[in-house]
Order: structure tokens, then C-alpha cells, then sequence
């Protein structure tokens, strides 16, 4: 239909939304550290393999991901500095990130080189004061918007990609003037995203690619039409022509295992997609996420920017040919934890929070095999453990954190594999959530939780944890209310009974090394029965998927 027709052009298109997308982030954090790298071909090695590169690289043949023997036989005299030691690349996101809250607290990261603004407010201002507006003039072409507007004239980089064209409606006036005023707003947001991005580099010294429209979806998705450090913004009655070409695996939140059973029923670009009712994208995907696709392939997107003062979760991974020793996996494990140690204390140091879960994911070439999970000659299936951890097991006082941490990882490797079985791993990830305070960077416990965790109270090396079945995202277990009154009363009434018991534990309690008190049918001798009805011990808790988790699995 024509666009006026479209839900799209209907709708009211309040917000201004635009996306950053950081030029090969980690080599132009080694360009602005080095400035003589700017002009040669550069690349950023991990392991035997170029993970970004320059565009002079790029020019001369070099690609991402590519082995560094062929990187070398593409351009011999291509600069190579080691991008193993993620840290000053977190602290250069860090600075980005700040110097964009100084435009609009409303800002949401994504990885270290990505970022949303919500610019509605900032856009009204200027819309209340039109004097204001002189100052993005000098940003503005001839019809009004900064740099590249999406008409549909010529195929995008995902549609070249593709080989499939859109067929997008011509520029008219019912599409230049949406009733809501969408064209005027997006015409300033677009100026102050070009703004930005100028200041950026004068400031700081980095390039970004932009896009800018009514929703995070169609920002990010149009930013990659031209690049590097160019811009482009969308209009409205665009979006649901310039999605049809896209393949499924281009909306956020379809990943593999969703694109998979997709691609069994025949569907693999958004136009196919839509073919399929809400009732059949639900039977595929579950209620959540088909409910939630079926929107978004047709430009239906009400995510907000989430501006997140701290990560929810901090991971450190190794990919490699080939680990098939136990004593190999220990090694690399604990090569994974000095770097996570060193992020988790300078946490602790600015929040004074510590994580209480703990997670390990594997790729087993030979588990994988065994599956026929196996997608051009290359396996891509990764497996997951978790498990609570005892608070304050991560804080840098700790003793023997280190083996008790391994220990802990080495018990949900043997979960994944396990032991007398063959593997042949490529992938290990060490990964740890649910932060939660602990007396603040001090490490003074104070409250309830100080009865739990004492100067005695240390994790033994060869504690079980008990763990659970795997999540598509870190989660703890909650406990449920009854426990708490329970926990809480014994604490406040017998807390000298309860630091006594943590520092010589026997056999026959029923409280474990968490601080968490469990009671079986029979009443632990130590609790009055009265005190203690039966509960169902924490880890058994079901997970339940909210809205929330999959805004957080769509990054949206």
C-alpha cells in the first residue's frame, strides 16, 4: 500500500533516536594513543587471527577475521599491534561514554563501541527556541538534513550483500510530511548527531558511523547503510520497505537458534517473515520472542534507551585450535580469571559490589559432531553452566580466591564434559552476574549480611556449589520469602550460634556456605522446629522470562 497507508506513517513518531557506531574501534584506539598509525595499514591481532583493522587495511585487501598469514600475503607491510588486553580499549568506551552523558543522560551502551541517545528532549529545546537552531545550520544540506536521508534510490550495504532488492515508495509529500511533525524533528535530530560526531573526534579523537531515526531498530539498522564516519537518517515511511530485504538474522534479538527454525519453515528475509501469522511465529519461537519479532519485522519497535550505570555482567573469553587436557582447560581458566579479577576489583572499588553467580560456556568440536550441530564445516554450538557463589568469595581480601574460583569452574566444566569423555574444545568463556552490594568499596559488610559472612566464614577449595540448568541469560535463583523471614529471624535473635556454626560447620547442618539456610523434613537440631517450616531450597526455583529479559537479550 502506499505509504500513508502504513502503520509506520501512523503512528506517532515522538522520539528522536540516534545511533553511534564506533570506525574499527580497537585499531583507532591504538591510532589516537599512536597518531602515526592513522595513515598505515593497521591491525589488531588476537591469537593468529586480525579481529578489526584500519581502513587503509581494508583498502589494501585485508579483512576482520582473517588468519595473519593471509592478512600478510594481502598486504605485507600491514602493521600489527596485539588486542589480547581488552583493557584500554574499555577505558577509551568509558571516556566516550561519559563525554556523550554531557549531551543527554539518556544513553545506553552496547558492547564497547556502540551507543544509543535519546535526543527528544534536546530536540524540543531547540524547537522551543528557534534561535538555537542557528547553530546547527552550518550541519544541514540543502533539504534540511545532515549528510545522507535514506530515499531508497539505491541499494543499501545489507541489500548488496543480500543480492535482494527493496522496493521502497517514492519520495513524495505525504512521506516528507508526516502530520506528526516526525520530518522537522528528525531534520534537527540528524544536525545535532552530525554535531556530535564533529565534536567527538575534536575532543577525543574518534570517528563513528551514525544513524538516526524514530526508533533504536531503524537507528542502528540505517547507520550501517554508509560508512565509515558518515551518517544517515530515516525517515519513518521507509522502514518497512528498507527491513523487507534484510535477512532475519539482521532484526535484534533473532539469533541462531531462532533463525534456525525459521529457516526450517522456508523464512529467511524479513519479507518472508511477515508472512507469518502471530499464532505460527509463537508456536516457533515462544510467546515472548515471536510476539515480539512479529513487531519489529514490520517497524513496530517501543524500546527504550536504557541508560545503565554499571554492567549487568562481566565476561572474559578465549578462542583457540584446539584444548583436549584437563590440565590445559585449568591453565586457560585461570589465565581467564586474572583479567576478570583485575575488572571485578576496580568494580569493587568505584560501586562496592560483588557478583554472586558464575558461569562457564564451552565449544566441544566433538560434542558438537555428535549433534550434527555443524554449519559449513564449523561448529558453532557453545554449552553453559552456572552456579551460585558465596558472597564476598570475589573480594580482593579473599584467601585462595584464585583456587577456589577455579575449583568452583573446574566442577561445571565436568558437568559440560564429563570426566573419561573425549573433547576437543575451540571456545571457553568465565562469566559472573548478579552484582550485589557489599558494604561499599570499603568491604565492611554491615546489615543481616554481616551474621553471614565472617572473618571464619571462608569457602572451602572443595565446596560444592549447587548449580543450574542452562540459562539463555545469567540469572539467579531467588529465594522465596518464607526462607528470608526464617534467615532473618535466626540471624537477629541467635547470631552469635549462627558465626559459630559457619566457622566450625558440621556435618549435620542444614545451612550452607552461602548464608543461605535450607531445612529439611526433620528440623535441624539446632532450630527450633517452630522456627523452621520446610522450604524448598533456592536453586530448585523455576526462571521466568519477563519483557525485560528479552529487551536485555534484543539489546534494544
Amino acid at each position: 500500500g502506499s505509504p500513508s497507508q502504513d502503520p509506520c506513517m501512523r503512528a506517532n513518531h515522538e522520539r528522536t533516536v540516534v545511533h553511534l557506531d564506533m570506525d574499527c574501534f580497537y585499531a583507532q584506539v591504538e591510532m589516537v594513543l599512536d597518531p602515526s598509525l592513522r595513515e598505515l595499514p593497521l591491525g589488531i591481532q588476537q591469537k593468529n587471527i586480525i579481529v578489526t583493522c584500519n581502513y587503509p587495511a581494508r583498502a589494501r585487501g585485508v579483512r576482520k577475521l582473517q588468519r595473519l598469514r593471509s592478512a600478510f600475503e594481502a598486504c605485507p607491510d600491514l602493521v600489527i599491534r596485539n588486542g589480547s588486553n581488552l583493557k584500554h580499549y574499555r577505558e577509551a568506551s568509558e571516556m566516550i561514554l561519559e563525554f556523550l552523558k554531557k549531551i543527554t543522560p539518556r544513553v545506553e551502551r552496547l558492547g564497547l563501541d556502540e551507543f544509543f541517545l535519546d535526543v527528544t528532549d534536546k530536540v524540543a529545546e531547540y524547537l522551543k527556541k528557534p534561535s538555537s537552531l542557528l547553530s546547527l545550520d552550518s550541519y544541514a544540506e540543502e533539504d534540511g538534513f545532515a549528510t545522507h536521508l535514506y530515499l531508497g534510490r539505491k541499494l543499501t550495504l545489507v541489500e548488496t550483500q543480500t543480492g535482494v532488492k527493496s522496493h521502497v515508495p517514492a519520495r513524495t509529500s505525504t512521506v516528507d510530511q508526516c502530520n506528526c511533525g516526525c520530518y522537522r524533528r528528525l531534520q534537527i535530530g540528524s544536525c545535532l548527531a552530525k554535531k556530535i560526531r564533529a565534536d567527538l573526534f575534536k575532543d577525543l579523537g574518534y570517528t563513528a558511523s551514525a544513524g538516526v531515526s524514530v526508533t533504536k531498530m531503524a537507528a542502528k539498522l540505517s547507520g550501517e547503510v554508509h560508512k565509515p564516519n558518515q551518517q544517515t537518517t530515516m525517515l519513518p515511511a521507509y522502514i518497512p520497505d528498507f527491513l523487507a530485504a534484510l535477512r532475519v538474522r539482521k532484526i535484534p534479538g533473532c539469533g541462531f537458534s531462532s533463525a534456525r527454525k525459521l529457516q526450517a519453515e522456508g523464512v529467511e528475509y524479513v519479507s518472508q517473515l511477515r508472512e507469518l501469522s502471530q499464532k505460527k511465529l509463537i508456536s516457533l519461537l515462544g510467546e515472548l520472542i515471536g510476539s515480539r519479532l512479529y513487531l519489529l519485522c514490520r517497524g513496530q519497535d517501543n524500546s527504550i534507551v536504557k541508560p545503565r550505570e554499571k554492567e549487568k555482567t562481566m565476561s572474559e573469553e578465549d578462542s583457540f585450535l584446539v584444548s583436549d587436557n584437563v590440565v590445559d582447560v585449568e591453565f586457560r581458566i585461570s589465565q581467564l580469571l586474572k583479567d576478570l579479577f583485575e575488572r571485578t576489583d576496580a568494580r569493587f572499588e568505584r560501586h562496592g559490589d560483588l557478583p554472586s553467580l558464575l558461569r562457564l560456556t564451552v565449544r566441544d568440536r566433538v560434542a558438537a559432531r555428535k549433534k550434527g550441530d555443524q554449519k559449513n564445516g564449523y561448529f558453532s554450538s557453545r554449552s553453559s553452566k552456572q552456579t551460585p557463589i558465596p558472597m564476598g568469595v570475589f573480594h580482593p581480601g579473599e584467601p585462595k580466591r584464585d583456587e577456589k574460583i577455579i575449583g568452583s569452574l573446574m566442577q561445571l566444566f565436568f558437568k559440560l564434559v564429563p570426566k573419561n569423555l573425549r573433547f576437543h574444545l575451540t571456545l571457553l568463556n568465565v562469566a559472573v552476574a548478579r552484582f550485589q552490594p557489599f558494604g561499599g568499596a570499603c568491604g565492611t559488610q554491615t546489615g543481616i549480611d554481616s551474621f553471614f559472612y565472617t572473618a571464619g566464614n571462608t569457602l572451602p577449595t572443595n565446596a560444592k556449589f549447587p548449580t543450574t540448568q542452562k540459562r539463555d541469560r545469567l540469572e539467579t535463583p531467588r529465594t522465596s520469602g518464607r526462607e528470608k523471614v526464617v534467615k532473618a529471624k535466626v540471624a537477629i535473635e541467635r547470631p552469635s550460634e549462627i558465626a559459630s556454626r559457619f566457622t566450625h560447620p558440621t556435618k549435620t547442618r542444614n545451612e550452607d556456605l552461602f548464608g543461605n539456610i535450607h531445612f529439611s523434613e526433620t528440623p535441624s537440631a539446632h532450630v527450633d522446629a517452630k522456627e523452621a517450616p520446610a522450604a524448598a531450597p533456592a536453586c530448585a526455583s523455576s526462571v521466568s522470562v519477563t519483557a525485560e529479559d528479552i529487551d536485555d537479550l534484543f539489546n534494544l
